[in-house]
């Protein structure tokens, strides 16, 4: 288990004076799945990892590699599409960010 993960998400709920049902709300996860997380009884998925990060406004390789899911070595290549795509949303207030991450999910889907 990354304790180092475990650490860091509670320490970032207290900061923010967040409960897990404050998180969970916010990542779009359940409560049961943070609970287990910061109890040790689950390992972060790169999927919590990245919905976590979203509901913080931090970058989710930040999370990936503090979970152990990224190495600091993991060189990211963006195309430069992508990084334009990536430095408009996080011109976007939070509200607008999970508007887009919908718009992209709605088109995943009809792929």
């Amino acid at each position: 288990m990354n304790d180092q993960f475990r650490s860091w998400l509670a320490s970032e709920l207290t900061q923010r004076r967040w409960s897990y049902t404050d998180l969970a709300n916010r990542a779009g996860v359940s409560r049961p799945l943070v609970s287990r997380i910061l109890a040790g009884d689950m390992h972060p998925s790169p999927d919590f990892c990245i919905k976590v990060a979203v509901a913080f406004d931090e970058p989710p390789t930040k999370l990936l590699r503090i979970a152990g899911i990224l190495s600091d070595e993991t060189n990211l290549e963006l195309s430069p599409l992508v990084q334009q795509i990536l430095q408009a949303v996080q011109n976007l207030p939070s509200k607008k960010r999970k508007e887009v991450l919908d718009y992209i999910k709605y088109l995943e889907s009809k792929d």
